[in-house]
C-alpha cells in the first residue's frame, strides 16, 4: 500500500493554475460576467432579491443580457419578482411601466398596468398613487374593484375629479419629502384648475346673463318705439282727415 504524499502548497497552486488554464475559454468569466451567472442561478431558484437585482442589471447592461441570456430578462425577472410574497413596491412599478408602454414582444395592457400600480400604492408607495392619477388624467378609467382594493368608495368618489383628489392626497401623505413634492404640486395644480374653471364658468354665466338682459331691454325699447311710432302716424292721419 502506497503512502499518502503531501504536496507542497506551491505545487498545489501550480496544479490549480494549470487546471484553470486547461479549461475551455467559455468558462473564463470576467468578474462582472461571473456575478451575472450567480444572479441567474439564484434568480432561477426563486430568490426574490436576486430576481430584482438581475432585472436591474439587464436594464443597465443590455449587452450582457443579450450575450449570455438571450431572453427578455427585464420582463422575465421583474415578472418573477411580483409573484413573490415579499415583492418590493418598485418591482410592481416596473411591471406597471412595462405593461403601460409595452416591452419588446409584449403588447400594451392598461388593465394590468393599473393592477401593478394599485399594488404598489397598497404597499404605501406614493409613486403608485401618482401613476394611477396620471392614468386618469390621460383618460383611463379605474375599475371599481381596484377602487375597492384601495379602499376608495365609488359612492363617495363618483367622478374622476373626486378620485383624482383622493389619489393625489394619498400620494402626498405617503410621500417621504417634507416640502414640495410631485404629489403636492400635482394636488395644487388640480385644485387651481378647478378653481379657475369655476371662475370662468361664473364669469361666463354673468356675461351671458348680462348680454341676454341687454338684448331683451333693447328689443323691448325698439318694440315700444315702433308701437308709439305707429300710433303717432295714425293720429296724424286722423287730424288730416
Amino acid at each position: 500500500m502506497e503512502d499518502n504524499v503531501v504536496l507542497p502548497e506551491a505545487v498545489l497552486g501550480h496544479q490549480e493554475k494549470s487546471a484553470k488554464e486547461r479549461l475551455p475559454v467559455m468558462f473564463h468569466f470576467p468578474p462582472a460576467h461571473e456575478a451575472l451567472l450567480y444572479y441567474v442561478l439564484a434568480a432561477e431558484t426563486g430568490i426574490e432579491v436576486s430576481q430584482t437585482n438581475l432585472a436591474h442589471i439587464c436594464e443597465e447592461r443590455p449587452d450582457l443580457a443579450k450575450r449570455y441570456l438571450g431572453v427578455n430578462c427585464v420582463w422575465r425577472y421583474y415578472n418573477f419578482s411580483v409573484f413573490q410574497i415579499d415583492a418590493p413596491s418598485f418591482a410592481y412599478l416596473k411591471m406597471g411601466d412595462l405593461y403601460y408602454y409595452g416591452h419588446q414582444n409584449q403588447s400594451q395592457d392598461l388593465e394590468l398596468s393599473v393592477q401593478m400600480y394599485a399594488q404598489a400604492a397598497l404597499d404605501g408607495d406614493s409613486q403608485g398613487f401618482f401613476n394611477l392619477a396620471l392614468l386618469i388624467e390621460e383618460g383611463a378609467k379605474i375599475p371599481h374593484h381596484i377602487l375597492d382594493f384601495l379602499e376608495i368608495d365609488p359612492n363617495i368618489h363618483s367622478n374622476n375629479i373626486s378620485i383624482l383628489r383622493e389619489l393625489y392626497e394619498r400620494c402626498w401623505s405617503h410621500s417621504s419629502e417634507e416640502s414640495f413634492s410631485p404629489c403636492s404640486l400635482a394636488w395644487l395644480y388640480l385644485n387651481l384648475r378647478l378653481l379657475w374653471g369655476a371662475v370662468l364658468h361664473s364669469a361666463l354665466i354673468y356675461f351671458l346673463g348680462t348680454f341676454l338682459l341687454s338684448v331683451s331691454i333693447a328689443w323691448i325699447m325698439q318694440y315700444f318705439q315702433s308701437v308709439s311710432g305707429k300710433s303717432l302716424q295714425k293720429a296724424r292721419a286722423i287730424e288730416k282727415v
